[in-house]
């Protein structure tokens, strides 16, 4: 399988995820030195709202088909007891996706913290947008630095499997990614 992207149309897409990792990282920053704090400092408890960016390797079907490409994600939820359960956006430039998420803290003042998520995933620009499940698994490490926000890095397995319906054609995508993350909470 080769991935039916030129140039151009990764172009459009980079502009526009860009200027929303931009933005959520400027709405995150203003509500953490806006607004007051409601719940205990320096412990993921309460909303959560967090940006990642980074690397990723990605591996199409086909064993020639492999591409690095810079994933973005934004994520917001709210905490209950240990776990934060909400929704996100991500992408890749050329696989997006909307997926549920849990972000489990096993000590909610600590840093370590696991992020599964199940969401859909679409194929993009392609013809006829091969779409499918998408199933991701985080591991990571958060430090603080303010009383509400944290910063940390992120390794993250991902697999789309996709289908063409018309063509009745199969792609499965293997990603692994290495991600900065900011994090409200």
């Amino acid at each position: 399988m080769r991935l039916p992207i030129t140039m151009r149309q990764q172009g459009y897409a980079g502009r526009f995820w860009c200027r929303g990792v931009i933005s959520a990282a400027g709405v995150i920053a203003s509500l953490a030195f806006a607004l007051p704090a409601r719940a205990e400092s320096r412990r993921h408890d309460g909303f959560y709202a967090a940006a990642n960016l980074g690397v990723d390797y990605v591996k199409g079907s086909d064993d020639d088909d492999r591409v690095i490409a810079l994933p973005i994600s934004l994520w917001s939820g709210y905490t209950y007891g240990k776990v934060v359960v909400g929704g996100g956006l991500n992408s890749n430039f050329f696989l997006y996706s909307v997926a549920a998420f849990a972000d489990i803290y096993p000590d909610p003042k600590g840093g370590l913290h696991f992020m599964p998520s199940l969401g859909w995933a679409v194929l993009f620009p392609a013809p006829r947008f091969p779409h499918g499940p998408v199933f991701a698994a985080g591991v990571g490490y958060d430090f603080w630095v303010g009383p509400e926000v944290s910063m940390g890095v992120m390794a993250r397995l991902t697999y789309a499997p996709l289908h063409d319906y018309e063509r009745d054609t199969a792609y499965r995508m293997h990603e692994v990614a290495v991600l900065y993350t900011v994090s409200y909470h």
